[in-house]
């Protein structure tokens, strides 16, 4: 934890004013992560239908210890289907499992400062890597009009023009 603290401490140093100096950081913790020498954070002592234990929380964890040990305050999130408004579909399980696969291989990779990128949908897409300065590089806007029903907010079901 100490060396995200440093690192906590370098991006939000309260000395920068310039609008180039971030104000927030975020850090991104795999569920069943654990502090070295540390054990895994549960959910509950309940087992799931393997015997494994229902990893979870780490990220309440983590934002605990900072806000305590640290003068930044912290907050969780847990991602998942509730923020993405809905139930995963097949395609979107099949997304995240790519994502996570791709992800994991660039840390295997040490592949550092890019993001895993798709360009199609599951199964019939092309998964690479991205440097973050080229994806942050321009804005890139989703042409709402065209693709989602703001009254459903939901994509929409046709998306052929006349």
């Amino acid at each position: 934890m100490k060396k995200v603290y440093e690192l906590l401490d370098e991006r939000l140093h309260p000395g920068q004013k310039d609008r180039k100096f971030p104000r927030y950081a975020v850090v991104v913790v795999a569920e069943g992560a654990s502090a070295l020498g540390g054990h895994e954070v549960t959910v509950d002592s309940q087992k799931d239908d393997f015997g494994h234990a229902r990893l979870g929380g780490v990220g309440a964890w983590i934002a605990e210890k900072i806000r305590k040990e640290t003068s930044h305050d912290a907050r969780s999130v847990a991602l998942g289907h509730p923020q993405r408004g809905g139930p995963p579909s097949p395609v979107d399980r099949a997304m995240g499992w790519l994502y996570g696969l791709a992800a994991s291989e660039a840390v295997r990779k040490n592949a550092w400062g890019r993001m895993v990128s798709a360009r199609g949908i599951a199964p019939a897409c092309e998964i690479s890597l991205v440097p973050l300065a080229d994806a942050v590089a321009s804005l890139k806007l989703v042409d709402v009009a065209k693709l989602y029903d703001t009254e459903r907010y939901a994509p929409k079901r046709t998306v052929l023009t006349e």
